[in-house]
């Protein structure tokens, strides 16, 4: 018995030692399985993303796209925040994604947005995100114009950006559509403008997009005048004639009150009762302009001495081309079928051909005496400058050198006819010829804006 004892105390000392020896006597906290204190764990912060940086335009709505990640845990609270002074607080500040519009700026701005993240730890993250706003594009569709029945309408238009480039240009008519415009999505385009009873305004806008999605919109007037019949000139008759044949060289005849020469301009110039601007035969009033539309210092000069472009109707106030001898789009042996820029033909009543187009688009490219507004004459135009006193050709060739004894196109279709038109015929100043349109004749071209 008393060696069992000594046995079991033997045990317990060895026991006793080897607990020493392990530390086992120190007061640190053991951890056992099935009770005790567990270690200290630390959070893993959480990563917030507040997307790339944009470029925008004024105006523009802007999404801001963010995202928060957290390996240990998760994303409690999103928080949007503007960082400088110029940025706008965003809609819905609180949500993974907000957005907001850009303001109105007149130069590039950077715009610095914050997106806090907060993970169910109360740790965060933050990420900024630059927005660029630059202004929108600046759509210029030019000045306001003036101009008649019929004539051309130029639109020259050009769109600013700031960044980026234009993508598309349109031309519209505002609250109508009286006219067809000519290639609506460049930035020049062109349309005729409408036949009109009494004074009329039209407004067209022009829309420049940019590459960013900017969009502005510019606009102008366009009053369209009616194109009237102008004053008329005598007939330049100043002789009178006997009965029952034969005629005077002068305003002398039987019954002569009752005869032409008696009557209107003509009359009151042989009576030397008409005062005139410029000079002319009979009753007309004309003025020789040199190229820039400027009248010519010495107006009795012949044309060899001093050539002239243009002869200002100073009764009438229409501005005539003179033919040119030169190789120029003014020649006076070029010929061309009926039809063409500013032809008075309505809708598809027969065949048009676009000859004289070439002619009337580069007169008024070139500013050809000064003018813009270039077109062929009426009948009722073209018959004006006709002078009954003359033949071969019936017009006063100091003031219309270089003129083909042949016929003259008008602008005027003829209406009992499709495959017809009016024709004044220079030889002798008859005035109801209907050629062909598919005819070759000579084309002079009228204006009724003033020179200065």
């Amino acid at each position: 018995m008393n060696f069992f004892k000594l046995l079991l105390l033997s045990m317990l000392l060895f026991c006793s030692f080897m607990l020493s020896s392990c530390g086992g006597g120190s007061d640190e906290v053991v951890e056992i399985e099935g009770g005790g204190e567990e270690p200290e764990i630390t959070n893993i912060a959480p990563t917030s993303n507040s997307g790339p940086d944009q470029y925008v335009t004024s105006g523009q709505h802007v999404l801001l796209v963010g995202s928060g990640f957290d390996s240990d845990g998760s994303i409690i609270e999103y928080l949007w925040s503007p960082i400088n002074g110029t940025a706008l607080p965003p809609v819905n500040p609180t949500n993974e994604s907000s957005s907001f519009t850009a303001p109105t700026v007149d130069e590039v701005t950077l715009l610095t947005f914050s997106l806090t993240v907060t993970d169910n730890d109360g740790a965060t993250s933050v990420d900024e995100t630059v927005v660029i706003v630059v202004p929108t594009p600046i759509a210029a569709s030019g000045i306001d114009q003036e101009v008649y029945s019929k004539d051309t309408v130029n639109l020259i238009g050009s769109g600013v950006i700031y960044s980026g480039s234009v993508t598309n240009y349109q031309w519209n008519q505002v609250g109508g559509n009286d006219f067809n415009i000519q290639n609506p999505t460049s930035s020049s385009s062109s349309f005729i403008a409408p036949i009109v009873n009494s004074i009329k305004f039209y407004e067209i806008s022009l829309t420049v997009t940019d590459s960013l999605g900017g969009i502005h919109l510019d606009s102008l007037l366009v009053q369209v005048n009616p194109r009237l019949i102008p004053k008329l000139n005598d007939t330049g008759i100043i002789y009178g004639a006997n009965y029952p044949s034969s005629n005077n060289s002068t305003c002398i005849g039987e019954s002569i009150d009752e005869q032409d020469c008696s009557h209107g301009r003509d009359f009151l110039a042989n009576s030397e009762l008409l005062v005139k601007t410029g000079n002319g035969q009979a009753g007309f009033d004309f003025t020789k302009l040199d190229i820039t539309g400027q009248p010519l210092i010495n107006q009795n000069q012949d044309y060899a001495d001093n050539l002239w472009s243009c002869i200002r109707d100073n009764h009438t106030k229409l501005i005539w081309e003179v033919k040119s001898l030169s190789s120029d789009i003014h020649n006076k042996n070029d010929t061309y079928r009926w039809g063409g820029s500013t032809s008075l033909l309505n809708g598809s009543f027969g065949n048009e051909y676009d000859d004289w187009t070439t002619l009337v688009e580069q007169s008024n490219n070139q500013s050809f005496c000064g003018i813009t507004n270039w077109r062929v004459p009426s009948k009722q135009e073209l018959e004006s400058i006709i002078n009954y006193n003359e033949s071969n050709p019936a017009i006063d060739i100091f003031y219309f050198p270089n003129t083909v004894s042949a016929l003259y196109w008008t602008a005027s279709p003829a209406a009992s006819f499709s495959g017809g038109a009016w024709t004044i015929n220079i030889p002798n100043g008859g005035g109801g010829h209907i050629d062909f349109r598919s005819d070759f004749n000579s084309v002079r071209l009228v204006s009724d804006e003033v020179s200065q």
